[in-house]
């Protein structure tokens, strides 16, 4: 026969196991609270109890912490999660379960924030036709952010298969627009689902517009994807429309607010975004702003992914101007940060950018070994992403003087430009490509396709692209003797990196003459 506990007797046997050092108090306030001196013992007293006393014990406990934490769930919210679960309260469960997920997510523990999403799937699961289907669907494109925030893409496919289908189910518009926005995203950042990059503006678009206008996540996503879109085709002026719109969305948001937790995240990005597109125009002054603003939104939200991937857009920015002092202090932050919170994206993409500043700068060894750690750290898809099409990698190698290393990664970004229509890359690969065969032949080489690139870049609008263009052009004519047409290029290349301020780049022309 059971005996009834009752106060006194509980506080006896607690006073018993704390003598006999079994438990001791964590808290005295506001709660008295005790632990397990050894998770062994816990364990042991745990699996003693029968599998319907254990459930009823957690259901116990679930019902007092919600009572007593009605006003902190946030900050209970994983240990509400986790009673719940064991007291196969599945209903309370994936509700906890999915605030935890989102709780992490804010915080970029994405893995985390994986894990607890899968769990809120699986306690819905177990209520059949019961569940509320509006939370498995959000649910599943929460967990289908933290493939892409971990790289984690094989299931992908199948998450936005299941996703598109329950919204469709639902027949909730709102929703099957946070799906096309992620469809898009995949498709222009990751290619694990068909398309090409002109479908994924046009969904991206269409998102935008079925989106609740109060959902300031998926509507700034839209712009974000459509900007990176035009941006990956070299369409530079609508790219920077795109992400100047959806930076207007956030005028009147709070960051410090639980949706702006979520939300702000894509300001970073937008900005960051914004950057590299204004220093692919040759607007140095606007590269520097926005990559500073996205930078220090990143940091008023304490959020390390932002911070990492704001401040590689950031030293990026400076390379491309040729500050490459400046370029390295920002990365070697970056980097840290990034191996501090094993965050993939960012020991890619700094990593990356300062392998390239360090190689400019003439430090060989210590350039090449970052660029080595970059390269065998694989983002999968994202590769394209941080590379900018193998653009990086490539100049890196030229800059080394490992030609036959330079010459596969253009071969890969011409690969990856041919298939995906990204014309935005397609001129500094064709000049690193006519640069590697000078390199080869000490300088004694055809233009090959540097006028094609030149073409393709003023076409464009790239300027510091046109004026790179030109300098070769200037430095091929040279050894071909071509006295007046490597002038006439120079003087081109001269004017531009004058007008940009590219005072690095604009000595090296001048050692040319």
């Amino acid at each position: 026969m059971m005996m009834r506990l009752t106060a006194s007797n509980v506080r006896r046997g607690l006073t018993q196991l704390q003598a006999a050092k079994f438990l001791y108090e964590t808290s005295l306030f506001p709660e008295l609270e005790y632990t397990f001196k050894h998770a062994l013992t816990l364990e042991v007293a745990y699996q003693s109890l029968l599998r319907e006393r254990r459930r009823t014990l957690h259901g116990r406990v679930l019902s007092e912490m919600e009572r007593q934490f009605t006003d902190r769930v946030a900050e209970k919210v994983e240990l509400l999660a986790h009673h719940a679960l064991r007291g196969e309260a599945w209903e309370r469960a994936a509700r906890y379960l999915y605030q935890a997920g989102e709780k992490a997510l804010a915080q970029a523990r994405f893995k985390s924030g994986a894990a607890f999403y899968e769990a809120a799937i699986e306690a819905l699961d177990h209520l059949g036709d019961r569940m509320d289907r509006a939370l498995k669907l959000d649910a599943l494109l929460e967990l289908w952010s933290t493939r892409i925030s971990t790289g984690r893409l094989d299931d992908v496919p199948a998450l936005a298969e299941r996703s598109e289908a329950l919204a469709r189910l639902l027949d909730d518009g709102p929703r099957l627009a946070r799906v096309q926005v992620r469809q898009a995203q995949a498709v222009t950042m990751t290619g694990v689902i068909p398309g090409t990059l002109a479908s994924a503006i046009e969904k991206a678009r269409e998102a935008s517009q079925r989106a609740d206008p109060s959902d300031l996540r998926t509507r700034s996503y839209a712009q974000y994807i459509a900007g990176l879109a035009c941006r990956d085709l070299g369409r530079l002026a609508e790219a920077s429309g795109e992400f100047q719109a959806g930076v207007a969305l956030f005028a009147d948001a709070d960051p410090t607010s639980d949706d702006g937790a979520l939300a702000f995240p894509i300001y970073t990005s937008l900005c960051a975004w914004g950057a590299e597109v204004h220093a692919a125009a040759g607007d140095f002054d606007r590269a520097l702003a926005s990559a500073n603003a996205a930078l220090r939104m990143a940091e008023i939200l304490r959020h390390p992914s932002s911070m990492t991937i704001a401040g590689a857009f950031l030293g990026y920015v400076h390379i491309m101007r040729g500050d490459l002092q400046a370029a390295v202090g920002v990365l070697e932050r970056g980097l840290a940060t990034s191996h501090e919170h094993d965050l993939v994206h960012g020991l890619k993409a700094n990593g990356l950018y300062l392998a390239w500043a360090y190689l400019l700068r003439g430090e060989r060894e210590r350039g090449l070994d970052h660029l080595r750690r970059a390269l065998e750290r694989s983002t999968g898809s994202f590769d394209l992403l941080w590379t900018r099409h193998w653009t990086v990698p490539a100049y890196a190698y030229l800059v080394a003087g490992r030609l036959e290393e330079a010459r596969t990664a253009v071969a890969a970004g011409l690969a990856a430009v041919a298939a995906r229509h990204a014309k935005g890359y397609l001129a500094p690969l064709l000049r690193l490509d006519t640069e590697i065969l000078a390199f080869e032949n000490a300088g004694r080489a055809g233009g090959g396709r540097l006028p094609e690139a030149l073409e393709v870049a003023t076409k464009l609008g790239m300027r510091p692209e046109a004026a790179h263009c030109r300098l070769a052009l200037a430095r091929l004519d040279l050894g071909l003797g071509k006295q007046r047409d490597a002038e006439e290029h120079l003087r081109a290349a001269l004017t531009l990196y004058r007008d940009m301020s590219m005072g690095f780049w604009l000595e090296r022309a001048e050692a040319v003459r």
